[in-house]
């Protein structure tokens, strides 16, 4: 390991033997968020990820899954749906990622605290395109001053601009500057 004042492999050097100096101005920094970071109405939008019956098999290999509506071409061709569907935990997942994958938390995230109203209002099926729009509904301390609680609003949709899902998402995050709780 090198010490604090030891160039990096390949790093140019002075006429002192010493490395260059940092650059000026401020670093990016992707992953410094904290919970005032994310305001209530604070929205993105994801890119889209296309759902392939690759998706949908290796979820029901992974959750063991394999009811006929999800695997089976000709059960699932006479069911409403006309094909297979992908799962709603499946869905639910990759929207997760989807938002994950854009570093809108950075590294704010102490926990995750869990769903609420799930809905699937309309199936994902192979070949769909779906993408998320979340927008932080809710933006509270907590008791314990270093931390946070956001709530996210995820709504999926498809390449038609359907929705197919959608949810509430809370987080435990941490505070950038935490005060105790007494102001002081």
């Amino acid at each position: 390991m090198r010490g604090r004042d030891e160039a990096a492999p390949g790093a140019a050097a002075d006429a002192t033997g010493a490395a260059d100096a940092v650059p000026a101005g401020p670093e990016f920094r992707p992953y410094d968020r904290y919970w005032e970071d994310f305001a209530a109405g604070t929205h993105l939008r994801t890119r889209g990820m296309t759902v392939t019956e690759t998706h949908v098999v290796s979820w029901a290999n992974l959750a063991g899954d394999w009811l006929p509506l999800h695997v089976d071409q000709d059960a699932s061709s006479r069911t409403d749906f006309g094909s297979v569907i992908a799962h709603g935990p499946l869905s639910l997942a990759l929207s997760l990622g989807l938002v994950i994958q854009t570093g809108f938390f950075g590294d704010a995230v102490i926990a995750w605290l869990g769903l609420d109203e799930v809905r699937l209002p309309r199936p994902v099926l192979p070949g769909d395109t779906i993408h998320v729009l979340a927008t932080v509904v809710e933006h509270v301390p907590t008791r314990r001053p270093e931390r946070g609680r956001v709530t996210l609003a995820y709504d999926v949709r498809n390449q038609r601009d359907e929705t197919v899902l959608t949810f509430r998402s809370g987080f435990l995050m941490r505070v950038r500057d935490p005060r105790p709780a007494d102001g002081g």
